[in-house]
């Protein structure tokens, strides 16, 4: 008889014991799927901080070098101009480079600007996950 309560006392506690195990491996599953969660949103706001620093940096890079050729540009205009006598045909001359080289940017856009500017954002936005690995 003793030995029949100490088995079902003994079953009991096993369940109870497989039940608590259960319990807290869902509540870990639960933690780590969490953590992964937060870990995916913290790697993404690093990489888009990342290439938006590199392309605000860019920018602003890109606006100094447009206002030396603004500038550049006016002092062109105004040289050829003086060396032919009349300035206003000066800056025609300089407005019609820029068109040229308008029209061949636009005509080999995706090959001279397009991809160019994706691979530098992929670059990028890969750097930063390359550098975390190492």
């Amino acid at each position: 008889m003793r030995f029949a309560i100490f088995a079902i006392h003994k079953r009991s506690n096993t369940m109870e014991d497989s039940k608590s195990k259960i319990e807290d491996l869902a509540d870990h599953a639960k933690d780590y799927f969490n953590t992964s969660a937060e870990l995916v949103e913290l790697k993404t706001k690093q990489s888009m901080a990342a290439v938006l620093s590199a392309t605000l940096a860019n920018l602003i890079i890109a606006v100094i070098i447009f206002i030396f050729f603004l500038f550049a540009s006016v002092a062109i205009a105004f040289y050829i101009g003086t060396l032919i006598g009349k300035t206003y045909l000066g800056f025609v001359i300089v407005a019609a480079c820029y068109l040229l080289v308008g029209l061949f940017l636009w005509a080999g856009k995706e090959k001279l600007l397009n991809k160019p500017l994706s691979n530098v954002i992929i670059k990028q936005i890969f750097k930063d996950r390359n550098e975390e690995q190492d």
